[in-house]
């Protein structure tokens, strides 16, 4: 069976996989595949497809795969006249993602997701990306991306409020499979807990006067924001909030810019570290999104990028979002990769932040070589 999916300007195609499949026998209600043609109002600046575009995506077939197999026992209750409410999936956060190899506009992306791991009140979803080239008829993995979800659903209309539901357990799992993602999910919370949402006052912001003002490639020079109201094409019904992946392609895109402020050059992302969640964004709220510059090597930047709401009605602002993404600057006709110019340190406040910036960038070389 063929269904279309519609989101933002993109629209995807999910195939309900039966016992064949291109990648086997599927047995699983959360296993979904997801295909795009990528055209050209997916690029970016260099002409390839917009990291956001892609995190969008991951975030969709995500998302669908976590709700699916939320909702795949509510059958069974429904018969015995249990409490089955419908739920959603809300992401609460991304595991580090590499950017391994470019989608190009022309290629059709391929998502394959799929819930791999389940407690008590969370999934985590695994999902890989394909480019494929139909004229070369060749096809390469471009990203895997882990997700982790929380089921909710509303708990009362008038108020909106969000309740956390229990997550169906994954059939036929074994205890090798159950005790990887056991640990996968200890990691996360753990990190999760170095990471808590910030004040309003807290997160950091600059006139477009100064920034102007300012020397070029100090942090100031390429401080960048973005706002924008979130709409009901941005959300999942019944309960408002916004997709993960429409917050995510807007840090991205914010991110970029922060970038290019720097350099001047073509940018394109390289890698994210993991992006946390940590509460939602409703229909109607709007939503600022600030980047800066924390730190550059020779040849990447790494860039941290903050989420704010704010509720019009109430005027209330709270911290939603944030990670760090890692951009390179490459040539635009040979796609090798250019210097950076350094980043000028201008206080303490940025000294302490490019501190933290290096040993995030230590701590990924050495990643890299285990």
């Amino acid at each position: 069976m063929l269904s279309f999916v519609f989101s933002s300007s993109i629209r995807l195609f999910l195939r309900t996989l039966g016992p064949v499949g291109r990648l086997g026998v599927r047995t699983m209600a959360s296993k979904v595949e997801i295909s795009c043609l990528m055209q050209p109002d997916h690029a970016n600046l260099g002409g390839n497809v917009h990291g956001g575009t892609i995190l969008q995506m991951i975030e969709q077939a995500g998302w669908i795969s976590a709700t699916r197999h939320c909702n795949s026992m509510r059958k069974d209750a429904d018969a015995v006249g249990s409490d089955s409410a419908a739920v959603t999936a809300a992401l609460v956060r991304l595991e580090h993602i590499d950017f391994m190899k470019p989608m190009h506009i022309g290629n059709i992306a391929t998502l394959d997701a799929v819930v791999a791991y389940t407690s008590s009140r969370s999934l985590m979803v695994e999902v890989t990306v394909y480019a494929e080239n139909v004229f070369e008829t060749t096809k390469l993995v471009t990203n895997r991306a882990t997700l982790w979800y929380v089921a909710v659903t509303v708990s009362g209309k008038e108020s909106g409020a969000l309740k956390v539901m229990p997550v169906p357990e994954i059939p036929g799992q074994s205890d090798e499979e159950k005790g990887k993602g056991r640990r996968l999910y200890l990691a996360q919370r753990a990190d999760r807990a170095e990471h808590p949402e910030m004040e309003p006052q807290e997160v950091f912001c600059i006139s477009e006067d100064v920034r102007k003002k300012a020397e070029p490639h100090t942090v100031s020079s390429s401080i960048s924001t973005l706002s924008q109201v979130i709409g009901s094409s941005d959300c999942v019904q019944p309960n408002n909030t916004a997709l993960g992946g429409v917050i995510m392609k807007l840090m991205d895109t914010v991110a970029g810019i922060v970038a290019y402020r720097h350099c001047h050059t073509n940018v394109v992302t390289a890698c994210i570290d993991a992006i946390n969640f940590h509460r939602p964004v409703y229909r109607g709220d709007v939503v600022t999104v600030l980047g800066r510059l924390l730190f550059t090597s020779q040849r990447s930047m790494i860039i941290e990028v903050l989420v704010m709401r704010e509720n019009l009605r109430s005027g209330k602002k709270e911290h939603t979002t944030s990670a760090f993404f890692t951009f390179v600057s490459l040539d635009i006709i040979s796609c090798r990769p250019l210097k950076v110019p350094p980043l000028i340190i201008t206080n303490d406040e940025e000294k302490v932040n490019y501190e933290r910036g290096r040993l995030r960038y230590e701590a990924a070389k050495l990643a890299r070589k285990h």
